[in-house]
């Protein structure tokens, strides 16, 4: 009886290490902190996976398992944003194009953004977060809508 007792008491133990070990796991990939993404200098297009520094591969837009801290350090850098992307924060140092796209981000920026839009084309480009600017802000061809 006793034996029986014992083995029984294994089993639970078992099971209750196994589901503590998976929660865990699961709880540290939904709360992992962003993963730090360089661009790698240069001129370029942020869709260009060569030119960052990520561990993850790829360009920096995070995803349902993947969240990304960017930073654009040299001030001679630029990154032309070719796509819509998201996220969690930009350190911009250099210069960001934006060209019909769409970024959601908070920005820190002490380098250049860019919006630009040119011929009968309507291009937007987008930000959606906080921005924090010591730097230089150009606005082509701007609309505003608003109250």
């Amino acid at each position: 009886m006793k034996e029986k007792h014992l083995c029984f008491l294994r089993q639970n133990f078992l099971i209750c290490a196994v589901q503590i070990f998976f929660t865990c796991v699961i709880l540290n990939a939904t709360w992992a902190a962003p993963i730090t993404s360089t661009w790698q200098g240069g001129i370029g297009n942020w869709t260009d996976s060569t030119r960052w520094d990520n561990p993850v591969g790829g360009y920096p837009n995070n995803t349902e398992y993947n969240s990304y801290a960017v930073h654009i350090y040299g001030t001679l850098d630029s990154v032309l944003l070719n796509t819509n992307i998201a996220i969690d924060s930009l350190d911009n140092h250099g210069t960001l194009g934006m060209l019909n796209g769409a970024i959601t981000v908070t920005i820190n920026n002490t380098g250049t953004i860019n919006s630009n839009g040119s011929g009968s084309t309507s291009y937007t480009s987008t930000i959606n977060g906080g921005l924090t600017n010591d730097g230089q802000i150009n606005l082509n061809r701007v609309s505003y809508y608003g109250g």
